[in-house]
């Protein structure tokens, strides 16, 4: 049975001074009938609609060549699908269909036609045609050859979506869903199962995906947007914003000749090449992404970006196997959170194949942990380091002179914490060329830390007494203040040797034994570069791995106190003053140094009433503090957590008489802040401050001595400042002379 639409064009009357006219360049569009249903089966389609149009058939294979909305159905084993050239707003709603073909594709969307594909149930495409069609000597069978169950043709687009699954079969010929150049393929719904000879779904223009399930096996790349020599329009780009994505792949997983953008979705690669490679650029903005791959885990010729410059928002990734973790000419580390395992460099800036590059490796922020049995971090050129918390495991032998950091430029520490072990000083830069920072050297004279030598005393595990008594009790939960057992201060001379061996709990502290920092070991190292904001090479600070690591305690639901209402902070000078809301039942509080980087604290200092002050802070610093309320003599004890924490930067401000009274509480919903007057000031600024751009509020200008702040959240941080002077620059402000208060 055929169908063949229509064209239907209005009637002219045609006069005598009508006979010019040319219809050359006029055009026409063809509406088909909506939501007719169509059923496939071996000997043929049926139409639910005898009268309707938009379509052609021709025994087992079927046309599209009107917009409109067609429900596509049934099963054929020799049956095929196409769009029209030119055909657009064409709806395909594929309803429990399998179709197989071996002289075609079983879907093709022909040149510049825009198609959406919406999957209900369970659809099946298999493109069963011969690989040796591609180069027939019989024109015929070689122009219909598409390689690919599902063909999308030059300037053309596809949508798939719709809440079913799509089974894609291309393990017969070649490729599972193919577009040429100018076209784009989109998958932002249904669950689309892949399984390919050559490439799973590759596009040479633009592949996208927002949402959906998408599974690939395949014996090349799993997602590709490869360009042709001759194709000088197409962009080779991969976007994806969503979705659930699981890639089986014999080369790469992820593979552009453009730029690769992954903004969001879960992404799970198996790839025996590359899995991500980009042959411009790679930028990881969002998503969580699992990789094991046989080469390197994320490539890029030129840019690997992860993450957001200035934001806490950022992805996910873990690398649990690879060549080289994470490659590119340049590498930046913006925000959001890494796990590499390498078997050469953990973190590499480099490609052989540019020249005169400047290679570069910058990291502003996120939190990355690398353990490589190569280099840990090894660029070609420079390293930054202004920010985040890294931490690098090198190679566990000294066979090739691995080290964990190694550059052939300048290596620059600013800011952040950064960690570096390994096992020897290797053949390139081992430490940072500038900032602060400080070395643990366990098998040679110790070398200089940022203008300063440290090394601890004695071998790793030494007690010969003194401070006996735990340390820290790590935030969260209902953990208490002293798990940690009695241990004492290193002994020995500064040039001894030590030992972290695998599966060590190893932990820096300084002259008061008080945390700075702790880390798990995963293998033996000799030799420690560590920096973080507030550690100075002018003080002694010592590596440890006699403290016990802190076990979370549980305590028994009907055994609880509240926390402080809130909790207050100020500096004046170089000391900062807490004050809290008292709590009911509460002998006394614990108040704890916090470490954010860490996420370790101090012993507690137990305080009876419901103030303290710390004293001979370094201007210029940021403090962070906690304060639980106790009772039962230490065995209740209120909860606390991270962002609950009160925060001060010690500082004075120069262009601003501060008042040092200054106090603030809270009740409910509103803040009150309060401060004594001072002689000669009529008005007075007040200034909200937000920590993470640094910028203050427009002012609000009171003449009296008290000012409120309503709309107040629990679990929340604010911060204040009050000044005499009225402050011209807003933002890039520092925090000094602030005042905090925690609302819990």
């Amino acid at each position: 049975m055929f169908k063949k639409i229509k064209n239907k064009v209005l009637p002219f009357i045609l006069t005598s001074s009508m006979v010019g006219i040319s219809l050359v360049n006029m055009t026409f569009t063809s509406y088909a009938s909506d939501n007719v249903t169509l059923t496939f089966s071996d000997s043929g389609i049926v139409s639910s609609d005898e009268s309707a149009s938009g379509y052609v058939i021709d025994g087992t294979d079927l046309t599209i060549n009107a917009a409109g909305t067609y429900i596509i159905t049934g099963s054929c084993t020799d049956g095929n699908i196409s769009v029209k050239k030119g055909t657009t707003g064409v709806n395909l709603i594929l309803k429990n269909l399998s179709l197989e073909e071996a002289d075609t594709a079983p879907l093709v969307i022909k040149k510049n036609a825009e198609v959406t594909l919406d999957i209900e149930g369970t659809v099946t495409l298999t493109d069963s045609e011969n690989p040796d069609n591609e180069n027939s000597e019989d024109e015929e069978i070689a122009d219909a050859f598409e390689g690919a169950a599902i063909k999308v043709k030059s300037g053309s687009s596809l949508e798939i979506t719709g809440n079913g699954t799509l089974n894609v079969d291309g393990s017969a010929c070649k490729n599972g869903i193919k577009g040429a150049e100018l076209s784009s393929i989109t998958i932002s719904g249904s669950t689309v199962n892949v399984n390919a000879l050559n490439n799973g779904i590759a596009d040479d223009n633009e592949l996208n995906i927002s949402g959906g399930v998408v599974n690939i096996s395949c014996e090349n790349d799993g997602l590709k947007a490869e360009i042709d020599e001759d194709d000088t329009e197409s962009s080779g780009n991969i976007n994806i914003s969503g979705g659930n994505i699981s890639l089986k792949t014999a080369d790469k997983g992820i593979n552009a000749n453009g730029e690769i953008n992954i903004s969001g979705g879960t992404i799970d690669i198996v790839s025996e090449s590359d899995a991500i490679h980009g042959d411009n650029n790679v930028n990881v903005t969002g998503g969580t992404i699992s990789i094991d791959s046989g080469d390197d885990g994320i490539h890029a010729e030129y840019v690997v970006s992860l993450g957001v410059l200035n934001s806490s928002a950022g992805p996910d990734i873990t690398i649990t196997n690879s060549c080289e973790g994470i490659e590119g000419a340049t590498v930046n580390l913006y925000s959001g959170k890494g796990i590499v395992v390498a078997s050469d460099d953990g973190i590499n800036s480099a490609n052989s194949d540019l020249t005169d590059y400047s290679y570069e490796m910058n990291i502003y922020g996120g939190y990355w942990n690398v353990n490589a049995e190569g280099d840990g971090l090894d660029s070609n050129g420079n390293v930054s380091i202004s920010g985040g918390e890294m931490l690098v495991f090198g190679a566990s032998t000294t066979q090739d002179a691995n080290t964990a950091l190694d550059y052939d430029g300048s290596c620059t520490y600013s800011g952040g914490t950064f960690l570096a072990v390994g096992l020897s000083s290797g053949m390139g830069g081992t430490e940072p060329t500038s900032g602060d920072y400080i070395v643990f050297n366990g098998s040679t004279t110790s070398s200089s830390g940022g203008g300063s030598s440290t090394n601890p005393g004695g071998n790793m595990g030494e007690n010969p007494g003194g401070n006996p008594g735990g340390n820290i009790g790590m935030p969260g939960g209902n953990s208490g203040g002293n798990p940690g057992g009695n241990s004492g201060m290193p002994g020995g001379n500064n040039n001894s040797s030590y030992i972290i061996s695998a599966g060590d709990y190893v932990t820096i502290v300084d002259s008061e034994e008080n945390i700075i920092y702790s880390f798990d070991a995963p293998k033996n190292a000799t030799y420690v570069v560590f920096a973080m904001d507030g550690v100075s090479s002018s003080d002694t600070y010592y590596l440890r791995n006699d403290i016990s690591k802190p076990v979370e305690e549980v305590i028994e639901e009907d055994e609880t106190i509240d926390a402080p209402a809130f909790v207050t902070a100020k500096t004046i000078g170089t000391k900062a003053v807490l004050t809290w809301a008292e709590v009911e039942d509460a002998t006394c509080y614990y108040v704890y140094k916090y470490w954010a980087s860490s996420d370790t604290l101090s012993a507690p200092k137990v305080v009876t009433g419901n103030t303290t002050t710390y004293y001979n802070l370094t201007e210029g610093k940021t403090y962070r503090y906690l304060v639980r309320a106790v009772k039962n003599d230490g065995e209740v004890l209120s909860d606390y957590v991270n962002k609950n924490m009160v925060c001060v930067t010690v500082g004075s401000n120069s262009s601003a008489n501060i008042p040092t009274s200054l106090a603030v509480s809270n009740s409910g919903s509103v803040n009150t802040l309060i401060w004594d007057a001072m002689d000669g000031v009529s008005t007075y600024y007040v200034y909200k401050y937000w920590t993470s751009s640094k910028t203050l509020s427009s002012p609000k200008e009171v003449s009296s001595t008290t000012c409120k702040y309503y709309n107040i959240e629990s679990n929340s941080q604010y911060r204040y400042l009050v000044s005499t002077e009225k402050i011209d620059a807003l933002t890039n402000y520092n925090g000094a002379d602030t005042i905090s208060i925690s609302v819990y």
